[in-house]
Parts: C-alpha cells; structure tokens; sequence
C-alpha cells in the first residue's frame, strides 16, 4: 500500500496496518519518519544522527490528517532518536519516543531506535487452516496477563529480553493450564 493510501484510509478510521505508516521506515534515500501530531506546529527529530539537536531535521505535515513526515539521509538502521514537538496552542517544546518504534532502548530509557523491516518468515498455515473452520467466538479463552519486566529477572536483576522471556514464558504458561 502507497504512503498516501495508507494516509487516506488513516483519516478515514480504516487502516488497520498503521505500523506501516506511522514510525521509522528505512529506504532507499535515508529513513522515512512519520508521527501522528495533530496540535503542533512544528515536529523535528532529534537524535545521534544529528547531534540531539531540535530543528534541523524539521518534519512538513500532510496536510489536515496531524500526520507529519520527513526523509532523513544520516539515519540508518541502529540509529537512535525521539520527536520534538512543539505544542501549537502553548508553544510548549516536548520530547517524545516514537509510538510506533520497532525498536527501544532497555529500561528505564525509552528511546526508539531505526530497525530494519523483520526477514521472519511465517510457517503458521496449518494452525490458520484450522482456525479457518474453528468456531473461535464460542470457545472458552484463557488470558494471561503479566507485567514483562517485573515477571523474572536475571540473578544480576537485568530484565530478560524478549526471546529469553519467549523461552520461559511459553513452558510456564502451557504448566498452568
């Protein structure tokens, strides 16, 4: 789907794949960087790319939808950065992670970071073969819920990332039914 596409069933209340908006999208000349800011008057990035300063890689907005973008050459994959927005009413200047980043610092920074699009392949067609003809709204759910970073630690107290967790969660999970 064309960035515009995706902007025109954005305003509609109709794109179901915002991720591929909204974020940081490597391509071909730079990273394309696009974040929903309906009250601001200006939106520019701050980040290593640019020495963390506000206003030199200044965002243009698409029009009346709040969404605001930009093609930054300097910023790569691995890059790290935040949007300064500056509030249209009070004239406020905010520095905000991105909330549609693929990629974050550990806790407790929150920074976004430049990732490249995931090479997963999915090998799930059996499993969606079967919930094609599964009569899911009537089945009974189990939902458990937990807290990532305070469910278990390393010894040192580091948190697990997520494929470490992946590796105990799932085992634990099945355990308790």
């Amino acid at each position: 789907m064309q960035p515009l596409d995706a902007l025109y069933l954005f305003n509609e209340g109709r794109n179901y794949q915002t991720y591929r908006l909204l974020g940081a999208h490597p391509a071909d000349a730079g990273t394309v960087f696009r974040v929903r800011a309906p009250n601001a008057c200006q939106v520019s990035l701050v980040g290593n790319f640019n020495g963390w300063r506000g206003g030199v890689d200044v965002l243009h907005s698409l029009g009346s939808s709040g969404v605001w973008e930009a093609t930054v050459p300097a910023a790569a994959p691995g890059s790290t950065y935040r949007f300064e927005i500056v509030n249209r009413l009070s004239g406020e200047r905010l520095i905000k992670s991105d909330p549609y980043g693929r990629g974050y610092e550990l806790h407790p920074d929150s920074t976004a970071y430049v990732t490249l699009p995931s090479q997963h392949v999915w090998a799930d067609a059996a499993w969606l073969a079967r919930r094609a003809v599964w009569d899911w709204q009537h089945a009974p759910v189990n939902i458990y819920k937990l807290h990532p970073g305070s469910w278990m630690r390393h010894p040192d107290g580091r948190q697990y990332l997520w494929r470490e967790l992946a590796e105990r969660l799932v085992p634990y999970t099945v355990e308790q039914g």
